[in-house]
Formats: C-alpha cells, structure tokens, sequence
C-alpha cells in the first residue's frame, strides 16, 4: 500500500494516527541509513551478476570471485559506530 492510499482510505481521526505513525516508522528512525546500508551490502552482488552474465565467464574466475565476495562480508558484518552504540550490554 502506497503512503497516499494509507493515509487517503481513512477518517479523519485514524488519518492522523496513520500520519503519527508513518512519520515515526520513516522519519524518526531515519529509514535512510538503513537503505544505504542494504545498497551498499547488495552492491557487490549486483556487480557479479553483471560481470557472469556471459557464458564466457571461467568457473574458476567464478569461485575466486565468490571467495572475495565472502571475505568483504566477513569483514562488513561488523558493527558500525551507531550500532555498537545500541547495544545492550
């Protein structure tokens, strides 16, 4: 459901909680980071469908390809500043 159809398909009254709520998921949380860390994460991958479409593509290039993308999320799955700030101890 699109934010104009929630919010269009409502009284007035649960028109305004719908607008306090969507604020708050989209807005408070800043939904931004959250979107550039999944491009960034789902960069890489896009980038080796691109480069294996061609059935010229080795399996070995293939493997060490997937080796690497392996180890750069091995190193990404730490935690960032903001993240580690959360955390319950």
């Amino acid at each position: 459901m699109r934010e104009n159809e929630f919010l269009a398909n409502a009284s007035q009254g649960i028109k305004s909680q719908r607008t306090e709520l969507f604020n708050k998921i989209c807005v408070e949380n800043d939904i931004s980071d959250d979107i550039e860390k999944c491009i960034s994460i789902l960069q890489p991958i896009n980038d080796l469908i691109v480069k294996f479409q061609s059935d010229a593509v080795l399996i070995s290039d293939v493997y060490h390809e997937m080796t690497a993308l392996q180890e750069l999320a091995k190193r990404s799955n730490r935690p960032n500043k903001k993240e580690r700030n959360c955390q319950v101890d």
